[in-house]
């Protein structure tokens, strides 16, 4: 008896194991417990049954140990208990096409039937101490390491050119089948993971850019996979059409995890990312460099990834996993849409009026005339509304709650003098819903399943930023362009550049809550209280977006009246870039239906009422510069010059005293200076002599009225030597409401 057993266990795993013989076998029928050792796998049907891409391939897999415990009696009740002791799976990137016989192991499984079998199979529990996966490539190597750090006595160096540590995580797998044939609908996927520390330091980011460039060779080269497989006649139905009204009569455990479309999750608690610059040698710095040894840490708190492959475009997105509908981004999706299936109407409008003009035309003259293709011009309008509810689309939503970037450190940095670039502004944010993330990023793709002939939308991408600061630090900015600078020479020397043609046309818009910029302004070498420390400029809301049609759609004009006085002013100036492609910029201003040509980009941007304060410091009165005044700007890339126009939408007020307007001309020269040092600093790493071939940028701002106020102290003026005496508070205080009425 038992040796029948194992002659059927060899028979059905000879198809996906070798040389199994029936030493390696052993089975106790009546206690329900079976075990295998030393299982070599086939990985050539291995690789089929996962559905590889032909760049991978696995090249040896092996198990030591297997252990089965079957509840003979409990088998409605209690799952089968699988327990793997060590895989070791080894995996290459191949160019190379994969020999196969063509025969599919899982055909004699696909009876298209669920019954008890399916179901106890399905509840079998998988238990595996662990896995190591080994990559070659022939140039690089990699694995999932079992230990964060392991050495070798005998070696003095430890070979770990790139680190990712991770802490304990889960995976969530749920499938959707149908009961009544077996028929798989859809499937979720869900990664959760507590920590991820990632160190990583120049070097091994160009290590990084180099194997990711080698990979895409590869990619490249190999051969394109056959769309051949069971699933492919299996029919699809879709989820929605499955829900009825027996799912208020599912179960609880049901119900906690059904789910209406496939999607895929990722959710990190916690990420801290380090990128450490270890160049010790001083002749690859300017001279005035002082950064030693450059190390700049960056958190991302509670981040999530959802990713949906299969969505109907026009769907509510009530079934989105932890994703609150309507938000601005599927608001702003659903006017995307709509604005194109106008504009395929009007398309076919246009068709139809010339057809039929030509039409009655032609059969004025003819008395014999058909009235076919008169019909099919009606026949495409009908087709277009009745296939237009099934376009779908691919979405990504990313969102992280909280991202705090540190400003850059060397061996010199104290604990005191440590500032944070970028982050949250808590205190704003506290007005906002508890679970209103820092960043919201939506990115979608559309496409047709009935016909690839009709034209889809652009792509779409989102940008939502919740309430944060960010700190204008100079050595940060200049650390910031040499790592830059680093990487994307190294991006040109591996070949892994990406031609901007190639990418698809995408309509963008970015959205800013609240955004607060602070410019740490020159502190008074006589250490005079008086002077302000910083430049802090607050807004509501900044919105940016290349759709300029759905920008403006509320307002006549984007750009308030422009003078012909201004296009006289620039064809009389003497300037240093192209006249005509200035002077066509400024007249297409509120013209947001323009198109753009080749290789343009445009962008229109307004704000809600931004002021400009300065103050003394955390928790220190604030005194302001710039009253409230909302701006329209336009700006237009192109390979040859920028150009940019900038309005404001109401009268300018500022307001100045001595010691700030002392301040703003030190800042404005600070400011000049630093652009200098890092154009100084991008042709020192670059090796670049100075040619005159950098992009020009053509700048008017079209400003109607300006109010300035001069505030002068209503004392006699201090004596600089009696600066540590503080006057009074009334004599510092001064009401300067009477200035922005």
């Amino acid at each position: 008896m038992t040796s029948l057993i194992k002659n059927q266990i060899i028979k059905h795993l000879s198809k996906f194991a070798r040389n199994i013989a029936a030493d390696q076998i052993d089975v106790k029928i009546l206690s329900g417990k079976g075990e295998l050792k030393n299982i070599e796998i086939n990985e050539v049907v291995l690789t089929e049954v996962l559905e590889l891409p032909t760049w991978l391939r696995i090249r040896k897999a092996f198990c030591n140990r297997v252990a089965v415990r079957v509840p003979w009696t409990r088998l409605r009740s209690s799952p089968i208990q699988l327990f793997i002791d060590e895989i070791n799976v080894e995996v290459e990137l191949t160019s190379e096409p994969l020999v196969s016989d063509g025969s599919n192991p899982l055909s004699s499984f696909s009876d298209n039937s669920y019954g008890f079998a399916n179901r106890v199979v399905e509840g079998m529990s998988l238990y595996i101490n662990t896995v190591e996966v080994h990559f070659d490539s022939g140039a690089f190597g990699g694995c999932f390491m079992a230990f964060a750090r392991p050495e070798n006595s005998q070696r003095t160096n430890i070979s770990a050119p790139l680190r990712l540590i991770t802490s304990s995580g889960k995976t969530r797998i749920t499938i959707k089948k149908s009961t009544v044939d077996g028929t798989v609908l859809g499937g979720r996927l869900q990664t959760i993971l507590d920590d991820i520390l990632w160190v990583a330091t120049l070097p091994q980011v160009r290590s990084a850019i180099a194997f990711y460039s080698h990979i895409m060779n590869l990619v490249k080269a190999a051969p394109k996979k056959a769309k051949t497989g069971i699933s492919q006649s299996l029919p699809k139905p879709s989820l929605s059409n499955m829900l009825s009204a027996t799912t208020s009569m599912a179960s609880k455990a049901f119900r906690n995890f059904d789910f209406e479309q496939t999607s895929l999750h990722l959710y990190v608690g916690k990420i801290d990312m380090h990128l450490c610059d270890d160049t010790n040698a001083s002749s690859e710095f300017p001279p005035d460099f002082d950064i030693e040894n450059g190390a700049l840490q960056v958190t991302f708190i509670r981040l999530s990834i959802d990713f949906y492959p299969s969505n109907i475009a026009g769907s509510e997105r009530s079934s989105w996993v932890r994703y609150t509908a309507p938000n601005q981004c599927s608001t702003w999706n659903q006017k995307i849409l709509q604005a194109h299936f106008v504009k395929l109407c009007s398309r076919l409008a246009q068709i139809f009026y010339i057809f039929f003009s030509t039409f009655i035309q032609n059969n004025i003259i003819s008395r014999h005339f058909s009235l076919k293709p008169f019909c099919s011009e009606l026949n495409a309008q009908h087709r277009l509304k009745r296939i237009w509810p099934q376009l779908q689309s691919k979405n990504c939503v990313i969102r992280i709650h909280d991202v705090v970037v540190q400003c850059v450190t060397d061996m010199n940095s104290k604990r005191e003098g440590l500032f944070n670039l970028f982050m949250s502004d808590r205190k704003s944010k506290a007005s906002l819903p508890s679970d209103q993330p820092l960043v919201h990023l939506e990115l979608a793709s559309f496409y047709h399943p009935a016909t690839e002939a009709m034209p889809l939308p652009s792509n779409t991408v989102h940008l939502l930023l919740a309430p944060f600061v960010f700190l204008l630090d100079q050595r940060t900015v200049r650390w910031a362009a040499f790592i830059f600078q680093d990487i994307s020479t190294a991006v040109k020397r591996t070949g892994a550049t990406f031609d901007v043609k190639d990418m698809p046309e995408s309509d963008i818009r970015v959205d800013f809550l609240m955004p607060k910029v602070i410019i740490p302004l020159t502190a008074c070498k006589t250490g005079d209280y008086r002077y302000p420390r910083r430049l802090i400029i607050s807004m509501s809301t900044v919105l940016m977006t290349n759709c300029g049609s759905l920008h403006s759609q509320d307002s006549s004009s984007f750009f308030k009246s422009i003078s012909s006085n201004l296009l006289d002013l620039v064809e009389q100036v003497q300037l240093s870039f192209d006249v005509e492609h200035f002077r066509k910029f400024i007249i297409q201003l509120n013209d947001t239906m323009v198109e753009s040509e080749p290789g343009e980009e445009r962008f229109w941007i307004s704000t809600s009422p931004v002021w400009i304060d300065t103050d003394y410091g955390d928790g220190t009165k604030t005194a302001p510069v710039l009253g409230d005044v909302a701006f329209h700007a336009v700006v237009m890339l192109s390979p040859n010059q920028i150009n940019v126009a900038i309005q404001p939408q109401c009268r300018v007020r500022v307001f100045l005293d001595h010691f700030q307007l002392v301040q703003l001309t030190r800042l404005f020269s600070a400011l000049s200076l630093f652009v200098e040092q890092l154009e100084a600093d991008r042709k020192f790493f670059t090796g670049q002599v100075t040619n005159g071939d950098a992009t020009p940028l053509a700048l008017v701002a079209i400003i109607e009225q300006i109010q300035v106020n001069l505030l002068l102290p209503c004392t006699p003026i201090q004596n600089p030597y009696d600066n540590s005496i503080r006057p009074p508070a009334d004599c510092t205080t001064s009401s300067i409401g009477m200035y922005f009425v």
